[in-house]
């Protein structure tokens, strides 16, 4: 009988490879078709709580992403709300991600009640963006379609990493009581308007939701920043972002589990915070067509018991 069954995950590990590599085959045929790659971005990035010496709750996630006018045009307006201004293209976007979460001791097998419990997502994001004037706001939508669970490789990913980097010498042991396999299918819209912009500085408000099996929530944010020479693409831009965010959750499949299975450890939403604080400090540089941006992300306690908890973003992007 286990024989059987770890046949049956090898199976489904492989099949969820094949549909890794199916997805990327998909990126870069685009990137090969595409007649030309004017405003074509390529990106990828890295959250990691490493680099701040702890490693819980969001642990680890990683994307790929490219985004062009034409993927817009092609078939992401299908998926999208959006309405273009007059004038002005709206860019697409497809998102391959995996996102790690786990308790704040990855040491012991048994389930900590009280504690976050393990899960692990991969999936792919459809987003379409629209950009704004110093009146007008802009605004994206975004489709995510993936899976939660084993089959989203977290352990494998987690153990790997551990085995990689010679500072850390844990295998992590808890991963057989993470949530279970289910599916993730969630649309989101975020929208932002100026409150005032100069040539150097901004200051904007904003709104977002989310609704599906991955996450249900509503968020409210303020943002601020300063950049130099903003209108010479010619030379070295830096810039700097400060975002303040409230966020109201409703459902979090990460937390609560799946909406189609049980798991063996869950948070309910009685025990969940109603209201989350989220903040990021951003720094941007962008050299003759690539961009690196790093980002310092805290986010308040989401469930009773639970520390606040931080992370760093790092990601490259190179334009056509």
């Amino acid at each position: 009988m286990i024989n059987r069954v770890s046949l049956i995950y090898s199976a489904y590990k492989i099949n969820t490879i094949i549909i890794m590599k199916k997805l990327i085959y998909i990126i870069v045929s685009l990137l090969i078709s595409y007649p030309t790659l004017a405003d074509s971005k390529i990106s990828v990035g890295v959250d990691n709580d490493f680099w701040l010496g702890i490693d819980q709750y969001y642990t680890h996630g990683w994307d790929a992403s490219y985004s062009s006018n034409y993927l817009y045009q092609s078939f992401i307006k299908y998926t999208s709300t959006i309405n273009p201004y007059p004038g002005m293209p709206v860019v697409g976007e497809i998102t391959v991600s995996q996102k790690l979460f786990t308790p704040t001791d990855i040491d012991v097998k048994e389930i900590l009640k009280g504690d976050r419990p393990y899960c692990s997502t991969l999936f792919a994001e459809f987003k379409a963006h629209k950009k704004g004037t110093h009146r007008k706001p802009s605004s994206s939508t975004s489709l995510m379609i993936g899976i939660m669970g084993p089959l989203a490789m977290g352990y494998e990913t987690q153990s790997w990493i551990h085995s990689w980097n010679s500072s850390v010498d844990n295998e992590p042991m808890g991963w057989d009581n993470q949530i279970k396999n289910d599916i993730i299918l969630n649309y989101a819209y975020r929208g932002s308007s100026p409150i005032f912009k100069k040539r150097y500085s901004y200051l904007n408000w904003g709104r977002a939701f989310s609704v599906g099996t991955y996450d249900t929530s509503i968020e409210v944010f303020l943002n601020t920043g300063l950049q130099s020479s903003p209108y010479d693409s010619d030379k070295i831009r830096v810039s700097c972002n400060l975002e303040a965010t409230a966020k109201f959750p409703l459902y979090d499949g990460t937390l609560q589990g799946g909406l189609f299975t049980d798991s063996p450890y869950t948070i309910g939403l009685k025990k969940m915070e109603h209201i989350v604080g989220l903040g990021k400090f951003e720094t941007k540089v962008h050299l003759y067509g690539f961009e690196l941006l790093a980002i310092y992300n805290i986010i308040s306690p989401q469930f009773n018991g639970a520390d606040w908890y931080s992370y760093i973003r790092t990601q490259i992007t190179y334009q056509f």
